[in-house]
């Protein structure tokens, strides 16, 4: 790539309601194992597009959901590089939605 040429990213947004309430707990206080960056409204969650295997592993030891992995499971089949959890993000059928 050239020096000037631009980084392109793709992100799924989805709304935070996808996720548990121990989810949401669990990314406030800070999990070492997993990148991501908490901002106001919800988390970015980077998909590991090199070794999700290991990611996943880490975290369901963590204590994060079968739902959220299973999120990051479907990104990561989407080629996507980041997954926005956001209060204001889409609901999507496939998932189970929770009232937290």
């Amino acid at each position: 790539m050239g020096k000037n040429t631009p980084i392109v990213l793709k992100y799924l947004d989805i709304s935070t309601g996808h996720i548990t309430k121990k989810d949401n707990k669990l990314l406030a206080k800070g999990i070492e194992s997993l990148v991501y960056d908490p901002y106001p409204y919800g988390y970015r969650v980077h998909v590991n597009q090199e070794d999700l295997m290991d990611d996943l592993l880490s975290m369901r030891r963590a204590g994060l959901s079968k739902y959220f992995r299973d999120i990051i499971k479907w990104a990561y089949k989407k080629d996507m590089d980041w997954v926005q959890f956001d209060i204001d993000g889409p609901t999507y059928p496939k998932f189970k939605t929770f009232n937290w």
